[in-house]
């Protein structure tokens, strides 16, 4: 196997500070994506990218790989996780190391299972399919969904499905974000 998962942690979340490793039922939430990458037995390596020490120290004792930390100009606030995947991926052939399977684990996926990484790998290899990526149905209608104006109306997004029956509307799914 030639497989790697890579986990982005930046350490500058605006929102929630240090949020990679932020106590989740005891652990730090990073914990949780590193231990289920690991017992998957699907990645010859677990890399966390990460531009802070303090997560790059947690992931290792977790079982992670952390080569050296990520450059500021791949951990601000602008910077998307395809730029991070393809800074290490650079970083890995600098070092004559090019898997053949690349999983995008979030750091903060507490309930990502081992069994949603199998299942999916084994459709990533078997399907014809460029990527796989854990999915949710949306527990309301997305066809009645609404904003709210300046002036405190509410105005639909789709007003045509404002009579619809829940039932008659289709099924919508958004990303999970716990990997791909």
């Amino acid at each position: 196997m030639n497989a790697i998962a890579i986990l982005p942690a930046r350490g500058g979340s605006k929102r929630i500070p240090q949020k990679n490793i932020r106590l989740f039922c005891g652990k730090p939430i990073i914990s949780y994506s590193i231990e289920t990458a690991l017992e998957s037995k699907l990645f010859d390596q677990v890399l966390v990218s990460t531009d802070d020490e303090e997560i790059a120290t947690v992931s290792r004792q977790y079982g992670a790989t952390v080569d050296e930390l990520r450059p500021p100009e791949f951990s601000d606030d602008v910077t998307g996780v395809l730029d991070v995947v393809s800074y290490e991926i650079r970083q890995l052939a600098n070092r004559n190391y090019y898997p053949s399977d690349i999983c995008l684990i979030y750091a903060t996926a507490p309930m990502l299972r081992t069994v949603d990484l199998k299942q999916s790998y084994e459709v990533f290899k078997t399907s014809d399919v460029d990527f796989v990526f854990s999915a949710a149905e949306f527990g309301s209608p997305i066809f009645r969904t609404f904003t709210i104006l300046d002036d405190g109306r509410a105005k639909m997004f789709q007003p045509q499905h404002y009579h619809a029956n829940s039932q008659d509307l289709p099924r919508a799914f958004h990303d999970a974000a716990q990997f791909c």
